[in-house]
């Protein structure tokens, strides 16, 4: 792509950040042309950039032809309403988005992966209360799929067998609200009172302020609690085979 054709790109992302345009559809609209496709094949160096086409945008949009031909002077012409502070605002803008990208960047850099505790999670619903003292993981587990994802722990029961077995591991992701709960998905579900269970959520039959904890091994009778003797909730995104 040439110079001509950069500079007038960078005016057209400067029109999208002040909403003059939404996209190269609006540009078409604007200068009378009947396929905004046009305007497309022009911007990307497919058909050439005319004079004809130069002297409408300008026109248009109050902006210095001699800034697109020879990067020479403002971009807009003076008295133009888009001229006010908006090139250094534009500016602003994408450095802050660049700095956000490369913080982004290091932060996947930093990323060790997800914290895996050799620890039992009941699938049966047994009571564990967890110590004090935060435990060492085991391992981290590096599949950027599971970024947004809290820890892995260790299953024990067979009330979700054969969909996840006694010694598999579930990945899971702390929700914040149980709003956000996609009833038929699975969870490990944390009670005030210590209790740990893996299981399917599903809606209470009569109750809107119960939840029912359905298992996968049919033998294993469904259980039902309210919603407020849950303390976390966390999705399970994912299973490691224990063997």
């Amino acid at each position: 792509m040439n110079k001509k054709l950069d500079r007038l790109n960078a005016v057209i992302e400067l029109l999208k950040f002040q909403d003059v345009i939404h996209n190269q559809s609006d540009i078409a609209r604007h200068l009378g042309y009947n396929r905004p496709g046009t305007i497309s094949e022009i911007v990307n160096g497919k058909i050439p950039l005319t004079t004809k086409f130069l002297h409408a945008f300008c026109n248009y949009y109050g902006v210095n032809k001699d800034y697109i031909e020879k990067g020479a002077g403002e971009v807009f012409l003076p008295g133009s309403e888009f001229s006010k502070g908006s090139v250094g605002a534009f500016i602003k803008q994408k450095m802050q988005a660049e700095n956000e990208s490369k913080a982004l960047a290091e932060e996947d850099d930093n990323w060790r992966g997800v914290p895996m505790y050799d620890i039992p999670v009941s699938a049966g619903a047994v009571t564990l209360i967890r110590d004090e003292v935060a435990p060492t993981p085991a391992y981290y587990l590096q599949i950027p799929g599971f970024k947004d994802c809290t820890f892995g722990a260790r299953v024990s029961g067979d009330s979700m067998y054969p969909e996840i077995r006694n010694g598999d591991y579930v990945i899971c992701k702390e929700i914040q609200s149980m709003g956000d709960i996609i009833y038929g998905d699975i969870y490990l579900i944390v009670t005030h009172s210590g209790m740990e269970t893996v299981k399917y959520l599903h809606p209470h039959d009569e109750k809107a302020d119960w939840i029912k904890l359905v298992p996968y091994n049919k033998s294993v009778p469904p259980t039902a609690m309210p919603k407020s003797n849950i303390f976390k909730v966390y999705k399970v995104k994912g299973v490691l085979k224990g063997y």
